[in-house]
């Protein structure tokens, strides 16, 4: 009777103790929990409340589609890599794409070759540049401007292109020597000629190619510098002005009648024939063959 009534008293000690429980657990969640719930969802916009349970139910749906796709997917790649594994290697598939299988057995490529550098085949190579030899260099400044005149001798004939490389080389030895504000080069073809005008060409280095310039610029500066070129007629054609040309011999009386002309007529005194006197026993010719070559040499500072 005890017994009865001890687990009669137990058990409905204990289903009451679990209905009081369940009935806190409703009432908690019906007060608590589903109140800050619901003022949370208040929170967010209607919208957004609406569309985020409909995405939901649509991920669902396409992960179970996913997953029957997957199914049937799985299968086929059973089926290929048994299909792999039981393929000779001279039974290529003639209908599916090589599979991963397949790849990691295909002979690795060559790596790609890098083209040899081709060195360039011989070129025509300019001109050499002809032998000079600077005569005269004199210091003609004025104004404050430094100026150089210099007069060089070269071999004849040449081109125009010839005498301009020569004529740039002694400018570029003089600026290179000194600072300057504009170098004149004279050039010629026999050293006795030197003290007339220049027998083959002429280049002026100065600011836009002027020599009276040459003021307006600082020593050194060659920012507005030009080099101009002048050559004589002779120039157009030297094969043919050859035959106009005083040889050597010639060229030495015409600078010997020249100093003598300096020395004993400085202010005209003496006549020409009286210089050529002069001049002929030097070279033993005749005053006549002198005055000769002088007329020659004459002719080809104008040629």
């Amino acid at each position: 009777m005890v017994k009865k009534w001890t687990s009669e008293t137990k058990g409905g000690a204990l289903k009451s103790m679990w209905d009081e429980i369940k009935a806190g657990l409703v009432r908690f969640w019906n007060t608590e929990v589903r109140g800050e719930m619901r003022a949370a969802l208040r929170t967010i916009p209607l919208p957004i409340r609406i569309v985020v349970p409909v995405l939901l139910v649509l991920a669902a749906i396409g992960g179970v589609a996913g997953a029957v796709s997957g199914g049937g997917d799985n299968d086929e790649d059973g089926d290929t890599a048994q299909s792999v594994a039981t393929r000779t290697p001279d039974e290529p598939s003639a209908t599916r794409s090589p599979t991963r299988t397949q790849r990691a057995t295909r002979p690795p490529t060559a790596s790609p070759t890098v083209a040899p550098t081709l060195t360039p085949g011989p070129t025509a190579l300019e001109p050499p540049l002809p032998s000079y030899q600077v005569i005269m260099k004199e210091d003609v400044s004025a104004f404050g401007s430094v100026r150089i005149s210099v007069a060089a001798t070269t071999g004849f004939p040449l081109t125009k292109d010839q005498a301009r490389a020569v004529m740039d080389a002694i400018i570029k030895e003089v600026i290179d020597d000194s600072e300057v504000n504009a170098v004149v080069v004279f050039l010629y073809d026999w050293p006795e000629l030197v003290n007339g005008g220049y027998t083959l060409a002429k280049a002026t280095f100065a600011p836009d190619g002027d020599w009276g310039s040459a003021g307006e610029v600082e020593t050194g500066d060659y920012s507005r510098h030009e080099t101009v070129y002048e050559f004589t007629p002779k120039m157009d054609d030297p094969q043919a002005a050859l035959a106009d040309r005083p040889s050597q011999r010639e060229a030495q009386m015409c600078g010997a009648w020249d100093e003598a002309a300096q020395e004993y007529s400085p202010w005209g005194e003496l006549d020409d024939q009286a210089i050529a006197e002069i001049v002929a026993p030097s070279f033993g010719v005749s005053p006549e063959e002198v005055l000769d070559a002088v007329r020659k040499c004459v002719y080809w500072l104008i040629r």
